[in-house]
């Protein structure tokens, strides 16, 4: 990362005044970031957030749910995209943001960080209530992530059809609400690995009808098996701390001595 082109990647994506935009090393640390995303970090200026952490500067959860996007993008290889995301409030006025998040390379195509780009999302009028709506269904398509999609049922909820809520989700997403609740299915998922839990049981988990069916999806989705997922977290995983064996009583000491 310290050959990266800070200033030249930082040049370029000023140019983007309203795509907040960013890029961390393998510690989570922001190395580049342009003015968009310094004014949504609240900063004067992107070098106030160079060798800081998202923790820094955003509420402890939204901090913990960022990185753990980066850590996946990291793991995994693999971009993220068409990500629905609820910022800190800026101004007073929280807002949408969906984002990309794509893994950065070096020579050798290892993984050394990470950059994300986002677009941010106009406010609805009182009379075009489309992205609160398209909010709240991805709540509880989230949400539903163990159980089969009810896309009608959550339509109800919203006051629109089910071919209505599709429209939306077209329309502000690029997406379906389909792949939503999928995508859901495989966050949860990943979390299940990322703690230890076993395959057949994390499928079961989230909802897929059987073992191969997971894995299916889950390798279209990560670019590997959740097998293959869970041994990397484990080997990623940090080593536990060495802790001192000297004995409390000073006995090491004296038999130094």
């Amino acid at each position: 990362m310290r050959s990266m082109p800070v200033g030249a990647v930082q040049l370029l994506m000023d140019q983007l005044p309203e795509s907040p935009f960013f890029v961390k090393d393998r510690e989570l640390r922001y190395v580049a970031a342009n003015s968009a995303m310094a004014r949504l970090c609240g900063v004067p200026t992107p070098s106030a957030m160079l060798g800081r952490r998202a923790a820094d500067f955003f509420p402890e959860p939204l901090a913990r749910h960022y990185e753990s996007l980066d850590r996946r993008v990291l793991a995994s290889g693999r971009p993220l995209t068409h990500r629905l995301e609820r910022s800190a409030a800026v101004g007073g006025v929280p807002s949408w943001l969906i984002y990309a998040r794509t893994p950065v390379v070096d020579a050798r195509g290892e993984t050394i960080g990470v950059a994300a780009v986002s677009r941010a999302l106009r406010r609805p009028d009182r009379r075009h209530p489309t992205y609160e709506r398209v909010s709240r269904a991805t709540a509880a398509l989230r949400s539903a992530y163990d159980r089969p999609l009810g896309l009608r049922a959550i339509a109800r909820e919203c006051g629109v059809s089910a071919s209505q809520l599709e429209r939306d989700f077209a329309r502000v997403l690029e997406l379906t609400p389909r792949e939503i609740h999928t995508m859901a299915r495989i966050d949860r998922a990943l979390e299940l690995l990322g703690e230890g839990m076993a395959v057949a049981r994390v499928a079961q988990e989230c909802g897929f009808a059987d073992h191969s069916a997971f894995t299916r999806r889950f390798r279209a989705l990560v670019g590997r098996t959740p097998l293959e997922y869970a041994r990397q977290v484990r080997r990623a995983a940090p080593a536990p701390r060495v802790t001192s064996d000297r004995p409390a009583d000073g006995a090491g000491q004296a038999r130094r001595r």
